[in-house]
């Protein structure tokens, strides 16, 4: 079914949303925050683009928008972590959501320690984390595909994962 003059929608970017994104997010995906290092700094963004690459090495990938502050630090510092949250953290998501790291101290109140890769791992509201050293990135239209090699994982909680719906994160 085709969206109707009724339904039209726009993403936080400004553009129009149309069936090809209404079908895609019918993929079930859970968001995450994809943390970085760079200049000793912490970053990070809210993501619901990240899938395993391989297993043997263990190998992950992540989707970034190229205008993302996040995406910058994450050429710079070559690492990242994925901290997947769990049910109840769709505020900390939001946090990292909808302001950049450009203007705001996104970490301020933020309890984090640095993994393995030198990237953030969130400790509240997580249920798990992917620590990874960045082996390759590739262009993807209007984002970067990094694919990480995972150094460290670790199950933090026993909820359900947060699970991306869009108009969550209006």
């Amino acid at each position: 079914m085709m969206a109707t003059s009724e339904t039209v929608e726009f993403s936080r970017t400004g553009k129009q949303i149309n069936a090809t994104d209404m079908a895609l997010d019918r993929l079930v995906s859970g968001v995450a925050i994809v943390t970085t290092c760079s200049e000793r700094m912490p970053y990070g963004m809210t993501a619901a683009w990240f899938a395993r690459a391989s297993n043997e090495p263990y190998m992950v990938t992540v989707s970034v928008w190229g205008k993302n502050f996040t995406h910058e630090k994450m050429i710079l510092s070559r690492n990242y972590a994925i901290n997947i949250l769990d049910e109840h953290s769709k505020d900390l998501a939001v946090h990292f959501g909808r302001q950049s790291g450009r203007d705001v101290d996104k970490f301020a109140n933020i309890p984090y320690r640095l993994g393995e890769s030198g990237a953030p791992i969130l400790f509240k509201d997580c249920l798990a984390y992917i620590d990874c050293r960045m082996v390759d990135s590739m262009k993807a239209g209007d984002h970067t595909i990094f694919l990480g090699h995972v150094l460290r994982a670790e199950i933090l909680g026993q909820h359900d994962s947060l699970v991306y719906n869009r108009k969550d994160f209006p």
